[in-house]
């Protein structure tokens, strides 16, 4: 990430606020995007403009469910 921006890979405690969201919001900031209140930023589809849509969900869809 240029920024230094991390996702919250695998603390449950990180996602819980997100989650609270529900998944549709949180596809919708991966594949466009997301500067948080705090700064960090997203950067459109993970920096990388090659990823479909389904690619993106699926990958949200993974982090998700792997979240301790």
């Amino acid at each position: 990430f240029p920024s230094g921006a991390r996702s919250p890979r695998s603390s449950r405690a990180a996602w819980s606020p997100r989650l609270t969201q529900g998944i549709d919001p949180l596809v919708q900031h991966a594949t466009a995007g997301f500067a948080g209140p705090a700064g960090d930023e997203m950067p459109a589809r993970g920096g990388n403009d090659a990823l479909t849509d389904a690619e993106i969900a699926a990958a949200v869809r993974y982090l998700v469910s792997h979240a301790n």
